[in-house]
């Protein structure tokens, strides 16, 4: 049913500000010649972090592009001395931070792995009071060339929103969690939000439904300025038209960073006055807007007296989606008992549509007018398999053959330039990325890398070649967030030959790089 009716409000001041009155205020502590910025307040309370730029006391020194700091927050609220978040966390290249999961104990961060050209976006955890050595994060179908500039986390941890360059300038994207290392195709959040500039520093405040960000594409005090926008369904892809923050927030300067500690309405901004000055931050108090009765408004005040009409309904049904049924049963190859399969169904623009079926039911559903090019199933600990929706059709039993102690597996793409253990081509490393995601599914796999090489040279120069390419492929695994207990490199030369060596296409064959499984 709905009710029309008419109300009038006041709005007495949109922000109410005050540098001096409020605890943090000597946020002056955190700022150094140094440029610093995105200020995250822990979900404990305890600490603040934040980025600090080209330092002398950042892990990689002056050149390091960021590193991750914390000052303990005092009892009287007010911010102690700063100091590097650590030499695992933080590497010589560039960390920046995203935030946390809702228990602390998970930091989302972006940061440059050594082998890299591009940052990535990655995790760490909290073990003994230190943050550990990052893990890489794959997002799906993210292009090799894009370059994630910034981000935010929502309040459950499920949901980020990125900044990513790619193709352009700095657009808004909004990403999903499938599983801890795997997140979903980046969805552009729209053209309301999103101009032809750059859209950076994006912070999720009232439950998500409210986004600040800032952008040189909308007009503001300054060459950038914090904006904000309402989310307007839960798709995500709808939201108001962005409103600037106004001077209380915004300066004649670049703001470069934007959060808020949303326990107490403070916001942090990080600020760029000119060409000669780095990133510094300042703290604003803000209080929402205060809604009065129907009472005369002073001329003297600041409030601002508003006639609004309304026409409130009730909220839309959600869309039901045109979904298919189909009978499945997913079963381990050995025992024969269900286990939790994920789907992962890949369109032909390359989305990729994830979702853990329960175990307890038969059936899954999927969207009859998705485009389907192909249907991963997977399962923790087990290979995966590649269906088609044909088979699907037909009622599916499948066996999950599950990985096993022993194993050996050839890495079929990895090359080499002759007599070195330089990689060549792309190949490699697009190889090498899908036994990190194998590693990264199964967090208690332990495994070896062996090198090999055919008959040919003194058994000294076989053996070195081959040690140092598994070093490689070690060096390479570690570099993306692998823990180096997890993996052992060993060379064995012409040792464990596969074949004779008799043809080059034989000797080609010798010449490989396996891994076998040591625990799982």
């Amino acid at each position: 049913m709905n009710y029309n009716y008419t109300f009038i409000i006041a709005i007495v001041c949109l922000f109410f500000y005050s540098e001096a009155s409020f605890s943090q205020s000597n946020i002056n502590i955190l700022n150094t010649p140094a440029n610093e910025h995105t200020i995250i307040i822990s979900p404990k309370g305890d600490y603040a972090y934040f980025v600090r730029e080209n330092s002398n006391e950042n892990i990689g020194g002056a050149i390091d592009k960021g590193d991750i700091w914390k000052s303990k927050i005092l009892s009287n609220g007010m911010f102690g001395p700063a100091a590097n978040a650590g030499s695992l966390v933080n590497n010589e290249n560039e960390t920046k931070l995203i935030g946390f999961d809702p228990t602390g104990d998970i930091m989302y961060l972006i940061f440059k792995p050594k082998l890299q050209s591009n940052p990535t976006l990655g995790f760490s955890r909290l073990q003994n009071g230190r943050w550990s050595q990052p893990k890489i994060i794959n997002i799906k179908f993210l292009s090799n060339t894009a370059k994630i500039n910034s981000g935010c986390i929502s309040s459950n941890g499920n949901k980020i929103v990125l900044s990513i360059r790619n193709q352009g300038y700095e657009d808004l994207y909004l990403i999903s969690k499938i599983s801890q290392t795997e997140w979903s195709y980046p969805m552009h959040l729209g053209e309301t939000i999103n101009t032809s500039s750059q859209e950076i520093s994006p912070f999720l405040a009232e439950n998500d439904t409210k986004l600040f960000f800032i952008s040189n594409g909308l007009k503001g005090e300054g060459s950038k300025d914090v904006f904000y926008s309402k989310r307007l369904n839960d798709n995500w892809k709808e939201w108001s038209k962005p409103k600037n923050a106004g001077t209380q927030i915004n300066s004649p300067g670049m703001e470069i960073s934007y959060s808020q500690n949303l326990a107490n309405d403070i916001a942090y901004t990080s600020t760029i006055m000119n060409s000669k000055t780095y990133g510094e931050f300042k703290a604003t108090s803000i209080t929402p807007p205060v809604l009065a009765k129907k009472e005369p408004v002073k001329e003297e005040s600041n409030q601002i007296l508003a006639s609004l009409e309304e026409s409130p309904t009730k909220e839309p049904a959600p869309k039901k989606l045109n979904t298919e049924k189909f009978t499945v049963e997913i079963v381990d190859e050995q025992t024969q008992k269900k286990v939790k399969p994920k789907f992962e169904i890949i369109d032909k623009d390359g989305n990729v549509h994830s979702f853990v079926m329960d175990p307890d039911k038969d059936f899954v559903e999927i969207e009859r007018d998705l485009d389907i090019s192909k249907i991963l199933v997977k399962g923790d600990g087990y290979k995966a398999k590649e269906i088609s929706y044909d088979d699907l059709r037909k009622g599916l039993k499948l066996t999950l053959e599950p990985f096993k102690v022993g194993e050996t597996f050839t890495l079929t793409n990895v090359f080499f330039q002759q007599g070195t253990a330089s990689f060549l081509g792309n190949s490699s490393t697009v190889e090498l990325d899908k036994l990190v995601n194998i590693l990264n599914d199964n967090d208690d796999m332990v495994i070896e890398i062996s090198g090999h090489t055919d008959n040919r040279g003194s058994l000294k120069a076989k053996m070195r070649l081959s040690q140092e390419r598994a070093d490689k492929v070690k060096e390479y695994l570690l570099s993306n967030g692998i823990d180096k207990d997890r993996v052992t490199a060993k060379g064995y030369g012409s040792m464990k030959p596969v074949t004779g060596n008799g043809t080059e296409e034989q000797r080609k064959q010798n010449r490989r790089v396996e891994f076998k499984i040591l625990k799982h």
